[in-house]
């Protein structure tokens, strides 16, 4: 078992070494970006790349561009209006899901 821990720092160093932090944040974003989607969004939205009758459409199917989908974000009736940042963390989020 102590191997196994001591492979999974070892992996973790190198990482931070090697852009790791980079990835982290982006790995952050998109999950705020989906807990944010969830939470305000998804009322109004879905995210599959299939019409499945939701109020406002599915935003795949918009093939709107990252810098688009956070404007758009950014006007929708959310509980509270979406900071830029939140705005952009759903954007990233949506367009993640385009891959």
């Amino acid at each position: 078992m102590r191997a196994v821990a001591a492979t999974g720092t070892v992996v973790a160093v190198l990482l931070a070494g090697c852009g790791g932090t980079k990835v982290t944040q982006r790995s952050e974003r998109l999950v705020r970006g989906q807990t944010i989607f969830a939470s305000e969004c998804s009322g109004c939205h879905t995210v599959s790349g299939r019409e499945h009758g939701a109020v406002g459409g599915d935003l795949l199917l918009t093939h709107l561009d990252r810098k688009d989908l956070a404007s758009f974000a950014r006007v929708m009736p959310t509980t509270r209006p979406l900071s830029a940042a939140a705005a952009a963390a759903v954007a990233s989020y949506i367009a993640s899901r385009e891959r």
